[in-house]
């Protein structure tokens, strides 16, 4: 078995242990995944066995290749299990299904506006039910087992924008979704982006903006930077439209630099999907490792031309437009809103470019 083939099974083998995970009706407990860790304990102790005892080389490396895949699909169905576990631990308790609740928190990504409705996701720093419609609050229930992450519905709302604290009256449910296999998996997608609860925001006095203390993270100044790009690509757009005295309206261009910008296609028309499956580029609007590689190949081309004479004395004009070609990527990645798909992108181009360094 030669190195290539050996990685190949390798990676098969942790593939296998998650589609298994995803095939199960019911996720198992802990103490099942407690006896599978001790089988993982086990098979590590045969390995260091096999390599002393055995002395056939032939068999000595099948024996250890084939107790190599058995822990791995192991450790992935572990691992993928204790995911899937935490993940759901949090959905909404069917007691609060139709009730309504005030919650405080941070809107996490840039909401999408559909005429009169913004749609957003929310992190949860607090929340407490109200008693009846009278609106007097009754107790403040622990957030702790309450969705962190929510997607709400606004209508007629203020505007608001990322990484904003609010407080909205709101009315939740369980994530779901339809089971046609011709259509799109909003259930599927809503667990894969971590999304806990669905629901709509309220027509309520409580709803206002807070200006206390939040739980704003990093992603968040992103996402309100990623937003404050956005406005700026829709005013060019209507400054277009005014010029053009509105004679046509067309906005179409604007919208996919938008969505090669920042990585927001809510602008995109119906007309230009069906425009761009017909030609086949659909998937140039997806950000991904196309696009980051462009960008890491335009950093480095940039600094490789004008990189000072002081430096090239001391390291090499090719390592400082590398470096520089992947900072470059990074904050086209961020700027994109660091999907999968860009997370990926990025993690094998740190790994080419430490190669070459």
């Amino acid at each position: 078995m030669d190195y290539k083939a050996g990685m190949f099974l390798y990676a098969l083998a942790i593939l296998l242990g998650d589609v298994l995970v995803q095939q199960l009706r019911v996720l198992p407990d802990y103490s099942g995944l407690a006896i599978l860790l001790i089988g993982v304990c086990a098979l590590s102790l045969a390995i260091i066995v096999i390599n002393k005892v055995c002395k056939n080389d032939i068999s000595k490396i099948d024996l250890t290749l084939i107790t190599y895949l058995i822990l791995l699909f192991l450790i992935s169905f572990i691992y993928s299990s204790l995911c899937a576990k935490q993940q759901l631990s949090n959905r909404l308790d069917g007691q609060l299904v139709g009730k309504n609740l005030v919650v405080t928190g941070v809107i996490s990504d840039i909401p999408v506006v559909n005429g009169h409705v913004q749609r957003f996701t929310f992190n949860v720093d607090d929340v407490r039910i109200l008693a009846s419609a009278d609106q007097q609050s009754t107790k403040n229930p622990s957030a702790s087992n309450f969705p962190r992450k929510i997607r709400l519905s606004w209508y007629y709302g203020k505007e608001v924008m990322a990484s904003e604290k609010w407080q909205f009256e709101v009315r939740l449910k369980p994530p779901h979704g339809f089971m046609n296999p011709a259509g799109f998996d909003y259930e599927s997608w809503l667990f894969q982006q971590r999304i806990e609860a669905t629901g709509y925001v309220r027509k309520s006095a409580f709803n206002r903006q807070s200006h206390g203390l939040s739980s704003e993270t990093f992603l968040d100044g992103v996402n309100r930077y990623r937003q404050t790009l956005a406005q700026l690509i829709d005013s060019l757009a209507d400054k277009r439209q005014e010029r053009l005295s509105g004679s046509v309206e067309d906005h179409g261009g604007f919208s996919l630099i938008k969505a090669l910008a920042i990585g927001d296609k809510s602008s995109i028309t119906n007309t230009q999907w069906d425009v761009l499956v017909r030609t086949g580029t659909s998937h140039l609007m997806a950000i991904s490792g196309l696009h980051i590689g462009l960008a890491a190949l335009f950093g480095y081309v940039l600094f490789r031309r004008i990189v000072p004479v002081f430096v090239i004395r001391r390291i090499p004009a090719q390592h400082v437009a590398l470096v520089a070609g992947l900072f470059i990527a990074l904050l086209y990645a961020l700027v994109a809103g660091l999907s999968i798909t860009t997370q990926r992108a990025i993690i094998m181009l740190f790994a080419v470019s430490m190669l070459m360094l």
